[in-house]
């Protein structure tokens, strides 16, 4: 019998500079996701102009643009992109911004990877082969 479920993997941009986290995502997603990291928002915006991306997790505390000034311009460019913020340095002002660029979620590190893996399972759900 022909399955006609989308055997794709979904992919996801992960623009973070702490470079144990990425590795260690990496590690956990990789089996159900094509994943590509890069350091920073300039490097983030040439990736988005030339692939496509399902979602995208964004560090706050980013070298030269911060997260939530890429959120904006992701929000602006590709609307319908998924996006969760995922940061180690919660403020109100942060938060607010957030909200008005509309991120599907905010997270904080200080939980770990795994709420992070839980809120990226549920927005791109996997399917089984």
């Amino acid at each position: 019998m022909y399955n006609i479920c989308n055997k794709t993997k979904k992919s996801i941009l992960i623009v973070d500079d702490d470079v144990d986290l990425c590795k260690a995502l990496n590690l956990e997603l990789r089996k159900s996701y094509n994943i590509k990291n890069v350091v920073n928002a300039k490097s983030a915006l040439k990736e988005l102009s030339m692939e496509e991306f399902d979602l995208v997790i964004i560090d706050v505390q980013l070298p030269g643009m911060d997260g939530v000034e890429l959120l904006d311009i992701i929000k602006k460019n590709y609307p319908q992109l998924r996006t969760i913020i995922f940061t180690a340095f919660p403020d109100s002002h942060t938060f607010r911004s957030i909200l008005k660029n509309k991120a599907d979620d905010y997270l904080l590190k200080s939980g770990g990877p795994q709420p992070l893996i839980n809120v990226i399972h549920n927005l791109l759900p996997t399917y089984a082969s």
